[in-house]
């Protein structure tokens, strides 16, 4: 009896297994022997949480489409994926196309499109020194003075042609900022430029302020080190100050200008030479000029630096001279040099003064010549003025 319970209940249990077998056959499912739970068109299994098995209908209608954990790593293909952390949070969403996240409104605030590689950022991008939101883009700059940061633009090799640049000095402290066009190898230029069309006006500022009495705008110019040209505008006595190591130095005083050099106004294709008349309200004069008499023997030049006190290597010179002689017609020339008189002066009248204002062109060394045609009793020379 007991033996026949229990094979019919070996029967009822094998028939059962045998009709849940059918039931798993027709739903297309199974078990294996690696602890998985799998189906046509699905598996599940301690090393993946699902499959969609390639050449099966799938509910994203391809069979490249699944999501799962394999070999250490979470698969996903086809679809997207969604990460979201909470209902109404902040969450994530990557496509075949692009990675978007958005904020707990729904707005976009970052997206990676991954067709063109264009990144595009709603708020702030920030690294440990650069910082980029809508205020523009903010390079730190808090290190010694060998670090230099700058806004970089590269050429095709990468090799870099031109910089917004700033330096910190704290120990100073001080600042340096400015645009550099450096480029090995080529020409290199760097603009501060405004244009307009039509009737509307362009201006270029350069501007320099201090909190102290001393502000300056510098330009410079330098070719290879051996010509250097430097105008500096100077908030200060100066004022203006130009510098060509080959040409002329110009730089402002206190009510004036000074300049080193000569002034060549350019007229008709031609450049000509001028200089400053210097106008004196104390003439220049010498006791060996004062009244004397000169003679054949005292032709020559006459040194104006030594004998009369003016500067070196001056141009011309306003001289006022006047004689008296006992001996009507006799001369006394004056010029540049022996072969190149500018004025004459002759007695008219016996024991008669007469006077000479004129201009005297000077040679090389700031120096005239004077010839007498005789003795004359008395000869007076005095210097009025000069061009220098």
């Amino acid at each position: 009896m007991p033996e026949s319970w229990l094979c019919q209940k070996v029967e009822e249990i094998d028939d059962r297994l045998q009709r849940t077998e059918l039931i798993l056959d027709r739903l297309g499912m199974g078990a294996g022997a690696t602890a998985n739970f799998h189906g046509t068109t699905f598996e599940v299994s301690e090393y993946q949480i699902a499959q969609w098995v390639a050449g099966t209908p799938l509910p994203l209608t391809d069979a490249s489409s699944y999501v799962r954990l394999h070999s250490g790593g979470l698969e996903i293909r086809g679809g997207r994926l969604d990460i979201q952390t909470a209902a109404s949070g902040a969450r994530m969403e990557m496509t075949g196309s692009s990675m978007i996240t958005y904020d707990s409104s729904d707005n976009e605030t970052f997206k990676l499109d991954f067709t063109n590689g264009n990144v595009t950022i709603a708020g702030t991008f920030t690294t440990d020194v650069v910082t980029i939101d809508n205020s523009g883009v903010t390079i730190e700059t808090v290190d010694d003075f060998s670090t230099t940061r700058a806004l970089r633009f590269i050429n095709s090799s990468d090799a870099v042609y031109g910089t917004v640049f700033a330096k910190y000095v704290p120990g100073t402290p001080a600042g340096w900022t400015g645009i550099l066009g450096y480029l090995a190898n080529v020409n290199n230029y760097a603009f501060l430029n405004a244009e307009s069309s039509a009737t509307y006006y362009s201006e270029s500022y350069m501007y320099a302020k201090s909190g102290t009495s001393y502000a300056r705008l510098s330009v410079q110019a330098d070719s290879d080190s051996s010509w250097v040209t430097t105008i500096a505008l100077t908030a200060a006595t100066t004022g203006f100050w130009a510098n060509s190591v080959n040409g002329v130095t110009i730089y402002g005083e206190t009510g004036h200008t000074t300049y080193i050099g000569d002034l060549k106004p350019y007229r008709n294709s031609t450049t000509y030479t001028g200089y400053v008349f210097v106008p004196l309200t104390t003439p220049l004069t010498s006791t060996s000029w004062d009244g004397d008499s000169k003679g054949t023997g005292d032709d020559g030049t006459i040194d104006l630096s030594a004998v009369f006190g003016a500067p070196a290597g001056i141009k011309a010179v306003l001289i006022r001279r006047r004689m008296e002689d006992a001996t009507v017609g006799t001369e006394w020339t004056a010029g540049p040099s022996a072969s190149s008189t500018a004025d004459i002066i002759r007695a008219q009248v016996t024991n008669v003064y007469v006077e000479s204002n004129a201009v005297i062109p000077c040679d090389a060394n700031g120096d005239i010549y004077c010839t007498f045609s005789g003795t004359i009793d008395d000869c007076i020379m005095q210097i009025h003025g000069y061009w220098i």
